[in-house]
């Protein structure tokens, strides 16, 4: 009871949250637990001495419980705080509040059970209303069913959809028996890592992911993969439309062609392939350069006059 009052006295501390959320995942490993939070909910199954240790051991539970689920990252983050209740609803927490509040009559107890009850019916209230969801009543968020049909709902004219098909495709393909529940697990704990990624950015949670994923770079690869895929559904489609222009314009040289060879006089067309001369350009001829005659030889200069002179007198 003593380390469970710590522990939620420490989460109120500034970066103690995540503390608590890390001493909790190393426990976890060193006891062997399937996930982290099963020793806490065996506490508040576990049978006691008397009903007044049994009230205080689950009183101290379940407040430290509501500490983890209303201060650090949780206390502004809806999805962070969906995220660490469903690791709890997972483990039947559900059926444990509902079972308390039917064998035990302590009002200290029934309040913290209240503010368990009360903070999900919020959050699942304010999911229900961020999402298009298109359900008139609730969505109940422990049937798979109903969740089915509003993700289907949600993606109906995305392009999303298929991606959610083939999603549910691969899941039937994988066995539910026990000796492959670990691949169950590891596809929970990778959506988990990568919702609370996509939504916050960041993984908030000191739990030790078990595959180290860059959201950021994967998210990059496939945007560009995307913008290339448009681009060659552009090209594509200018290719075809090009390819229907060429095959009507070749359609209707060949109508004109017989219906010349018919007699009839059609004048033919700047767009149609012909032997007339062709079309004048608006461009000013380019006049071709003039030839500039050289210039004449500089005359003789006074020493050459001389010797000329000379020559000439001898």
């Amino acid at each position: 009871i003593l380390s469970l009052e710590i522990l939620s006295g420490l989460c109120l501390m500034p970066d103690g949250h995540k503390k608590i959320l890390q001493a909790i995942s190393d426990a976890s490993e060193a006891l062997g637990e399937r996930t982290r939070f099963q020793r806490i909910t065996e506490d508040l199954w576990r049978p006691y001495r008397n009903e007044r240790e049994a009230v205080r051991v689950k009183t101290t539970v379940m407040s430290l419980i509501n500490a983890l689920l209303k201060s650090g990252p949780a206390e502004h983050s809806l999805e962070f705080r969906l995220h660490l209740r469903y690791e709890l609803l997972m483990l039947g927490m559900q059926e444990i509040v509902d079972r308390l509040r039917a064998d035990f009559d302590n009002p200290t107890l029934n309040d913290h059970l209240d503010l368990f009850d009360m903070m999900r019916q919020e959050d699942e209230q304010e999911m229900t209303a961020s999402l298009d969801s298109g359900a008139s009543s609730p969505i109940d968020y422990e049937n798979p069913a109903a969740m089915a049909d509003v993700l289907t709902h949600r993606l109906a004219d995305s392009v999303a959809l298929p991606h959610l098909i083939s999603l549910l495709q691969h899941l039937l393909m994988v066995p539910g028996g026990q000796k492959h529940l670990h691949l169950w697990r590891l596809f929970d704990m990778v959506l988990q890592q990568l919702s609370l990624q996509s939504s916050m950015g960041m993984v908030a949670d000191s739990y030790e992911p078990v595959v180290n994923v860059d959201m950021e770079e994967i998210l990059s690869r496939l945007h560009t993969q995307n913008e290339f895929e448009k681009l060659e559904k552009s090209y594509l489609k200018l290719q075809a439309d090009f390819d229907a222009e060429r095959t009507r314009v070749l359609e209707l040289e060949r109508r004109l062609n017989e219906l010349r060879e018919k007699g009839v006089n059609i004048p033919p067309s700047e767009g149609t392939n012909t032997n007339s001369a062709p079309p004048t350009s608006r461009l000013p001829p380019v006049c071709p350069p003039q030839l500039v005659p050289p210039p004449p030889p500089p005359p003789p200069s006074n020493a050459l006059r001389s010797a000329s002179w000379n020559s000439t007198d001898g």
